[in-house]
């Protein structure tokens, strides 16, 4: 089953779910929640030594073989090997993948064995994609990997920053993307995340957001990208201006923010939010005439 990396989706309620939450001795209960306390077992069981290492979670998971396939068309998959859970599992990956995204994906399948587990009767049968399903083990995934108590650890004395989110994705080897999400979904920080691609006209087209409204964001000033983007030894640029979206039934809004930018590979990353984030040097020109925008533009 492909992973469905965006785990903001807080589902809709589905047979699938409903029972593997019943199941689970919570009946009514979060299966947000219930997801996170099955891989904290499953983590805690496996040993803090093996916290870059999921082979003993495949182990404990019964997945009982791994093949990698460039080819597949998607991250990975997980397929029963019999007709039950005791029969085990085969779990197959796509190696050409960058390997933080290859172990998101086996985290995301682990979690999949536990529907296969506690709802046999739908999962060991023909049946289609259930996007809560996918929701929750993306969620299961990122609680996998990034565990919500060392994570607090690790940020609770920081500013949020990007070097602060880089420092989390190499410690968890796990993409930029993946520990964002963490931490917004922890609560630790209330910001938004966007990646812009570089098109070879020099514009920059919005990739993904992660965070509020998924909106086509866009830069009041114009020279901030351009700004982020030329900087040569890889620092990020910080300040305060405004974003806005324009949708084509005519509604059109703007946000005042506090943001900070960076070039990364062929991407450029910002982190924006209605409150400051790290210190943060104003550069010339954000506000001027501007400054008092209206936040609705209709």
């Amino acid at each position: 089953m492909r992973s469905n990396r965006d785990s903001s989706s807080q589902g809709v309620a589905t047979p699938l779910v409903d029972l593997f939450t019943g199941r689970t001795g919570n009946a009514g209960g979060s299966p947000w929640r219930i997801m996170e306390d099955l891989v904290e077992r499953l983590r805690r069981d496996a040993g803090v030594a093996s916290a870059l290492s999921l082979d003993r979670h495949l182990n404990a998971r019964n997945v009982l073989e791994k093949r990698a396939d460039p080819g597949i068309g998607c991250d990975g998959y997980i397929e029963p090997i019999g007709a039950c859970f005791a029969d085990g599992f085969r779990l197959v990956v796509n190696d050409a993948a960058p390997l933080a995204r290859q172990r998101f994906t086996i985290a995301h399948e682990i979690c999949h064995t536990y529907f296969y587990e506690l709802v046999p009767e739908i999962k060991f049968r023909p049946h289609a994609t259930d996007s809560f399903e996918e929701a929750l083990c993306n969620h299961g995934a990122a609680a996998l990997l990034m565990p919500a108590e060392d994570v607090l650890a690790q940020v609770k004395a920081k500013d949020v920053s990007l070097d602060a989110l880089e420092e989390l994705s190499q410690r968890y080897a796990v993409s930029l993307e993946a520990a964002f999400l963490r931490v917004r979904g922890l609560r630790l920080w209330n910001c938004e995340m966007t990646v812009w691609h570089r098109m070879i006209t020099g514009d920059f087209v919005l990739d993904k957001v992660h965070g509020w409204l998924k909106a086509d964001w866009r830069w009041a000033d114009g020279s901030i990208p351009s700004e982020a983007w030329s900087r040569r030894n890889g620092s990020s640029i910080s300040g305060r201006s405004f974003v806005y979206f324009e949708r084509s039934d005519g509604y059109s809004a703007a946000e005042p923010v506090y943001f900070e930018a960076k070039r990364r590979g062929d991407s450029l990353v910002a982190l924006w939010g209605a409150k400051r984030l790290a210190s943060f040097k104003k550069p010339s020109g954000l506000f001027g005439k501007n400054e008092r925008m209206e936040t609705d533009l209709r």
